[in-house]
């Protein structure tokens, strides 16, 4: 069972991808290109593949960049704003995945009725796949990223806004990167819950 909890903060509006959704700061829509293509396992989902294509992916200012821009504007967030969630928002929306389809900058968001706590990995209840979105906590916010494979307590990630290594920021880094991720329970930024992804 997940245990959600309640926060005496105002969480941001979380947005239906299927409505129009504009820019808050009326910004002229940017042009994105495609994401380059990179190595995942033949048959994984499309989102998946959409996210593997911006691996690699660097901020030229701080949470800025064209395609991070684009991330952000697309949940309605102003440019500049952490983008962990809004990639994830924009991979599912890409990879027209048909659940769950959020448009949000909020990492927790992504908790969701039908989500695996990370307890029910560790103990084997639940094997997350391919292309499941991971949910981080901390005290007062989250971080989010794709698994691209996953064995009980540890796994690969493709995740954003997070650092290429062990140093650095692991939830507010300068990118786009692969990443080998544990659940430890007790620890201050924590996994805490897997969410399939119905593509």
């Amino acid at each position: 069972m997940l245990l959600l909890w309640s926060f005496t903060v105002a969480l941001p509006l979380v947005v239906d991808a299927a409505q129009a959704n504009p820019c808050p700061c009326d910004c002229p829509p940017a042009v994105v290109p495609a994401p380059k293509p990179r190595a995942v396992k033949a048959g994984a989902p499309r989102h998946l593949t959409v996210a593997a294509g911006y691996v690699g992916t660097v901020e030229r200012q701080r949470n800025r960049g064209p395609e991070i821009d684009t991330w952000n504007r697309f949940c309605g967030v102003p440019v500049g704003s952490n983008y962990c969630s809004s990639f994830i928002s924009w991979c599912n929306d890409q990879g027209r995945v048909r659940s769950p389809r959020l448009r949000t900058a909020w990492a927790r968001s992504w908790i969701r009725p039908n989500s695996q706590s990370a307890q029910d990995v560790l103990l084997g209840r639940y094997k997350p796949k391919p292309g499941d979105i991971v949910v981080w906590v901390r005290e007062r916010g989250g971080h989010v990223g794709y698994v691209t494979a996953w064995e009980r307590r540890s796994g690969s990630t493709i995740e954003a806004n997070t650092s290429s290594g062990v140093r650095g920021s692991q939830s507010n880094g300068n990118g786009v990167y692969r990443r080998q991720r544990v659940i430890s329970p007790f620890s201050a930024f924590r996994i805490v819950a897997f969410t399939p992804v119905e593509t």
